[in-house]
Formats: C-alpha cells, sequence, structure tokens
C-alpha cells in the first residue's frame, strides 16, 4: 500500500526513478512564438511545428473585346459578361453576320453643295437700252451690303452689252441669297441675263456658277431665289452624306443604302493568383498554395532536479550540495548537525517541488567526540546534585524558622478576625437600615414618575382647553358682533317706536333674544374660567408634590450620610 502512495505522489511532480538517482520534472512552461529556426527536441525541450502556407486569391486580369480583335494574348472567355459596344460609322458596304452582331440599315442622302459666289452680274445682252431701279441682296433674311460697279445711286442704266456687277463683300451660299429689284424697264428688248459668279484668281474675268434669264413680263417687284437659277459651271465642295434631304435646288444630291453594325464586347482574360502577403495556417475565403509552404516552429521548456536516492554524509569535507544536480535554482533547509552521527532532515526547495529527505551523518570521529562528551556531561551532573542537595537543606532549615512564626502570626489574626465579625453584625444592621430608605426612595420615585405622567397629561388638557378658549373666544366675537348689530336694530327700532306701532310685538322678540343671547355668553364665559382655574390648581399641586418628594430625598440622602460618619 506504502509503495502505491509512493508511486502515485512521484507521477504528481513528474518523477521517474533511475538506478541510485530520483529524478523530477517541472511542468513544462509556456510557449514562445513562432519562428523560422527550428528547433530540437529533448528531455527538457518540447517543440511543436506548425506548417502554414501561402494563400491567394484568383483575380480575372482581361479586357472587352469583340470576336475581330486580337484575343490571342488572352485563355478565357466569359459570355455572361458582355457589354455594347460602340455601332460603326455608316458604310454603303454591307457587313456579314456576326455572332451576336446587330446590322442597322438606313436611307442617307449624298449632297454636293455648290461652292458660295461673291458677285452678282447684270448683262444686257440686247440691243437696247435697260434701266434697273432698287436693288437689295438678303442672305438668311437680313438685307446685306453690296459695292456697285456702276455709280449711279439706286438707278442703273445698261446699254447693250454693259454689265452692272454687285460685289457682296464676301462670300454667299447662293440658295440663301434672296435678290429683289424694284421696277425694270425693259425699253422693247426681251430679256436681261443676271449671273452669279466668282472673281478669278487675278481678277481678270469672272467665273459664272449660275444664271438667269430675267424676262420682260417681269417687270416690277421681281424676287430671285434659289428656284430660279440655272446651273452654268458652278464648282462643288466635296460630297458629304447626311441623313435628311434638304431643300436645296443647287445641291446635287443622290440618295443611298448605308450599313452599320455593333458587335458586342466579351470579356476576354486572364487568370492571375494575388498573394497574401506573409503565410498562414488558413486565411478565409482565399485559397491555400499546397507547393508553397514554411514550417514554424515553437518550444516549451522543463526543469529537471536529481537527487541521490540515499545520502550518506561520512566525512567533513562532503555537502548537501553533492546529492542534487539541478536546471533550476534550489535552496537547502536542513537541521543536519555535521559533529553528530544520527538521522537528520533535509529539504532541497525548489520553485515547483520540495523535495525532502532523510540524511544519515555516519562520521568514525563523531563516535569518539560523543563518548568524551557523555563522560564530561555525567561528571558535571554529578556536582550539579551535590550543589543542589546542600541547596534544599539550607531551605529546609529556613522553612522551620518560617513556620513557628506564622504560628504567632496566625493567632494574631484570629483575634482580629472575632473582632472584624463583630463589626460585620453592626454593619448589616446598617445595612437593613440602608435598604428600607432605598425602598422608600424607591417608591418616592414611582409617585414621582406617576405625577409626571398626570402633569404631562394635564399639560395636554390645559393645550386642549387653549384651543377651546380660543374657538370661545372667536365665537364671543361673532356673537358681539351679533349683540351690537341687534343693539343697533333695537336703537333704530326705538326710534321708529313712535311711527311703526304695528309691528312692537316682532321688536320685543328680537329684543329678548338678545338679552338671551347676552346671558348665554356670560354662562360661557364662567365655564372657561373655571376650567382655567382647575387646570391651574393641578399645575399647583403637581409642583407642590414634586418639591416634596425632592426634599424627603435630599433628608434621607443626609441621614445615610451622617450614619455612616457615626460608624467611622
Amino acid at each position: 500500500m506504502k509503495k502505491i502512495i509512493l508511486v502515485v505522489i512521484f507521477l504528481f511532480v513528474g518523477m521517474v526513478k533511475v538506478g541510485a538517482k530520483e529524478i523530477y520534472y517541472s511542468e513544462y512552461g509556456n510557449f514562445s512564438d513562432y519562428l523560422l529556426q527550428p528547433y530540437q527536441s529533448s528531455e527538457l525541450v518540447n517543440v511543436e511545428t506548425e506548417r502554414r502556407y501561402r494563400y491567394y486569391d484568383e483575380v480575372k486580369i482581361g479586357q472587352y473585346k469583340t470576336y475581330l480583335d486580337d484575343v490571342s494574348n488572352f485563355n478565357f472567355i466569359d459570355f455572361n459578361d458582355m457589354k455594347n459596344n460602340d455601332f460603326s460609322k455608316w458604310s454603303d458596304e454591307k457587313p456579314k453576320e456576326q455572332y451576336k452582331r446587330i446590322i442597322e440599315t438606313k436611307t442617307f442622302y449624298k449632297v454636293k453643295r455648290p461652292k458660295p459666289v461673291k458677285n452678282i452680274n447684270f448683262i444686257n445682252t440686247l440691243e437696247g437700252t435697260i434701266e434697273l431701279n432698287n436693288i437689295e441682296v438678303y442672305y438668311l433674311n437680313e438685307k446685306i451690303d453690296y459695292e456697285s460697279s456702276i455709280e449711279n445711286g439706286e438707278e442703273y442704266r445698261l446699254n447693250f452689252w454693259d454689265s452692272l456687277t454687285l460685289d457682296l463683300r464676301d462670300y454667299y451660299d447662293l440658295q440663301k441669297l434672296i435678290i429683289k429689284i424694284g421696277n425694270v424697264e425693259f425699253n422693247g428688248l426681251d430679256e436681261l441675263l443676271i449671273t452669279a459668279a466668282i472673281p478669278s484668281d487675278d481678277n481678270s474675268y469672272q467665273i459664272n456658277y449660275f444664271s438667269v434669264n430675267l424676262n420682260n413680263d417681269n417687270t416690277k417687284n421681281i424676287v430671285l431665289n434659289a428656284d430660279d437659277w440655272i446651273k452654268a459651271n458652278p464648282d462643288y465642295y466635296e460630297e458629304e452624306i447626311v441623313d435628311n434631304k434638304e431643300n436645296a435646288d443647287l445641291s446635287i444630291i443622290n440618295e443611298v443604302i448605308l450599313y452599320r453594325y455593333q458587335d458586342p464586347l466579351f470579356y476576354f482574360y486572364n487568370i492571375e493568383k494575388r498573394y497574401v502577403d506573409g503565410y498562414f495556417v488558413d486565411y478565409p475565403g482565399m485559397i491555400k498554395d499546397e507547393n508553397d509552404y514554411q514550417d514554424y516552429y515553437r518550444y516549451q521548456v522543463r526543469d529537471k532536479v536529481e537527487v541521490s536516492k540515499e545520502i550518506v554524509v561520512d566525512n567533513y569535507n562532503q555537502q548537501l550540495s553533492d546529492f542534487i544536480n539541478s536546471t533550476v535554482d534550489y535552496d537547502i533547509i536542513t537541521n543536519l548537525d555535521i559533529n553528530k552521527n544520527g538521522i537528520y532532515q533535509v529539504n532541497y526547495k525548489t520553485d515547483f517541488v520540495d523535495i525532502k529527505k532523510e540524511v544519515r551523518v555516519n562520521i568514525k570521529e563523531n563516535d569518539l567526540k560523543e563518548s568524551r562528551k557523555e563522560y564530561e556531561q555525567l561528571n558535571s551532573e554529578l556536582n550539579n546534585l551535590k550543589q543542589q542537595y546542600e541547596i534544599k537543606q539550607f531551605e529546609l532549615n529556613e522553612i522551620k524558622n518560617n513556620y513557628e512564626e506564622l504560628l504567632v502570626d496566625n493567632n494574631n489574626l484570629n483575634l482580629e478576625l472575632e473582632n472584624v465579625k463583630k463589626e460585620n453584625l453592626n454593619l448589616v444592621n446598617i445595612c437593613d437600615d440602608y435598604d428600607n430608605i432605598s425602598y422608600v426612595l424607591n417608591q418616592y420615585i414611582n409617585k414621582y414618575n406617576i405625577l409626571q405622567n398626570e402633569n404631562n397629561k394635564l399639560k395636554q388638557q390645559y393645550y386642549n382647553l387653549l384651543d377651546i378658549n380660543e374657538k370661545y373666544i372667536l365665537d364671543n366675537e361673532n356673537l358681539n358682533f351679533k349683540f351690537n348689530t341687534v343693539q343697533n336694530e333695537n336703537e333704530k327700532l326705538k326710534i321708529d317706536l313712535n311711527d311703526i306701532k304695528n309691528n312692537s310685538e316682532i321688536l320685543n322678540k328680537k329684543l329678548n333674544l338678545s338679552k338671551q343671547a347676552y346671558k348665554y355668553l356670560q354662562s360661557h364665559f364662567l365655564k372657561i374660567n373655571n376650567e382655567k382655574s382647575r387646570c391651574l390648581n393641578k399645575i399647583n399641586l403637581f409642583w407642590i408634590i414634586l418639591i416634596s418628594v425632592i426634599l424627603i430625598c435630599l433628608i434621607i440622602i443626609f441621614i445615610k450620610k451622617l450614619s455612616n460618619k457615626n460608624k467611622g
């Protein structure tokens, strides 16, 4: 049974017996932080390894492109991630059908607009004279100024092959010009030639773009616009395509069908791994790279103490520290006396265990020392006994002498005791008198307390009577007021008695009532005065009794002191 208990105790502190040594282990301490430096496990070092991985997220890196674009750099396409592309330009070439391609058609117009003109020429090509008056030129309904080649004011006269040139000072679109002529005198001629032209580069001649023949049947308020002109040798701007047909008679307009298409943009992409910085055991929401990892290490240590199973000190040079090996500091607590053979206790005290052991001191030199000490000790004890015997003999003689003196003192004390007994009887009698006086005094005190309570009750009655008296006073004032009122009425009645004889009985009744009220007040005042005197008598009686009790107590105290003085 003892062996089982011993094993349990050793297990509790982590002890293992090996040969002649007892080994004790502490609990492991806290783990260190994880480090990349590897550690080797040992008897005192426990190492844990944690494998950490790099984590990454797969990110799509790409662009929105069509099938016609160069997508050779991309490995994947997301058909669900599609955006609308811009439409192509309008073209007269019909596009091919493609996956998800949208093709639109629309009617357009190819327009060639004439270049603007600068001069308006009026030419008489017939033999005769033509007169022109009040020529006005408008552009977009706004009148513009011009410079005339003939300085005749507003009237111009053209003979055979004469011409009038209106320099508009700028270039204008003939289709937006309006020329108004107030009056034309043909004088028998059939027509007048009008041209719209531009000067040549050297201004040596004019290039006619358009012309019109004005007939003699139109002579007043003539208005020329784009509808009236006939093409001569115009110069045009480059062809332009517009989406609506404009009302431009001088332009060349051709209808054409144009096409445009819209190819959808699909997301072409590559998958790129974006790693999180560092290594982790787990990283929620990310993907583990099984091939990229690092091992981290942490360790915890424990202490070890080895103590000899048997501790025997057989020479003076041995120390208790020779029997212990420890990785931790320790204290040695012992009652060992190396100069004396025997069994002692030693406690090797560490932070995690107290090891209590028996120490046997077995030094041969100590046995010789012990024998000498015992012999010397016996001799000293024998001498001490002799000295003690002599002292005891002397003390016995002293006791005999003291006994005889005590007998004499005892007799004297017996005589004094008899005298004390007699005095004690007298004191008993005095005490009986004192008890009687105390009894009477207690009775007076009880009576005093009773009177005190009655006095408090009388005070309360007195205060109640004062309240009643105040009410009576108020009632008396009201009755006095009524009485005065009655007296005033009585006086009035007396004054009017001679004039009012028929009301004499009523007046007498009122007079009787006033007398009865007066008598009632008088009797009421008498009652109040009687109550006051009765209360005052009770209060006076209380004070007389109180003073009497105090005097009696003082007399009793005085008598008691006097009797004590006589006894002394």
